[in-house]
């Protein structure tokens, strides 16, 4: 798969933590996460143009089992966090194409789906950053799913006539989010991936920040880079 740019994959942990450590209500439904979410992009489209493509796990499929409170929080937060995107100048001048990827649409309101549809088709046709935000989203859901999606294409003989033409690239054409990731950063101190885009990590550099993901800052961001630029990517070569 040809690599046009960086493709970088954040898990922006550490939102609840963050709440109960400066004492927020239940209802709190984070404002400050969103803000950086937002903060974070501008400051990537100003700073890093070799960045084309960023990946953020918003919801994972586990996420959709937590209580009425927390999930609405969340839910709340990605609209929120929508509506201060569309009102970028970044975005109407063409920067920055959203796009959702994930599992669990059927489960979020009305006005999150409207407001999903509404950035998608107003952002279609920019081409400075895409943005990919996973709601409902797990890595073993996506393969599994590219695989069921390949299956039925064999048996309907429309894309290829044996299994001998399947390869990487035809089946990386059924993931969520085909393109490989070059790096992933994860805040909040967990060191594990979780099952995020299991397949398009393979071979990326991953950097865990102690940091809570809503004191996350540019400055961190800037450090990860360097060191990132400094080390030697060989792609098991």
């Amino acid at each position: 798969m040809a690599r046009k740019g960086l493709h970088i994959g954040i898990i922006p942990d550490g939102s609840r933590r963050w709440g109960r450590k400066n004492l927020k209500p239940p209802t709190w439904n984070g404002m400050e996460s969103g803000e950086r979410v937002k903060d974070m992009l501008m400051h990537i489209l100003k700073n890093y143009p070799e960045i084309t493509e960023v990946t953020i796990w918003a919801m994972s499929t586990e996420n959709f089992q937590r209580s009425g409170t927390d999930k609405k929080r969340v839910l709340s937060l990605i609209e929120n966090l929508l509506d201060k995107l569309m009102k970028e100048k970044t975005v109407h001048m063409k920067k920055i194409r959203v796009s959702f990827f994930g599992s669990k649409f059927d489960e979020i309101p009305q006005s999150l789906a409207g407001a999903i549809k509404h950035s998608v088709e107003l952002t279609k046709d920019n081409e400075k950053l895409k943005l990919n935000i996973g709601l409902g989203y797990g890595g073993k859901y996506e393969i599994v799913a590219a695989a069921v999606n390949l299956a039925k294409k064999i048996n309907e003989r429309s894309l290829i006539k044996n299994l001998k033409g399947i390869s990487e690239k035809v089946f990386e054409r059924f993931l969520m989010v085909p393109r490989p990731l070059d790096l992933i950063i994860r805040t909040g101190g967990e060191k594990r991936l979780s099952g995020f885009m299991l397949y398009q990590a393979e071979y990326a550099e991953l950097f865990f920040s102690d940091t809570l993901w809503p004191d996350f800052t540019t400055r961190e961001f800037d450090s990860i880079m360097e060191e990132f630029r400094n080390r030697e990517r060989r792609y098991g070569k």
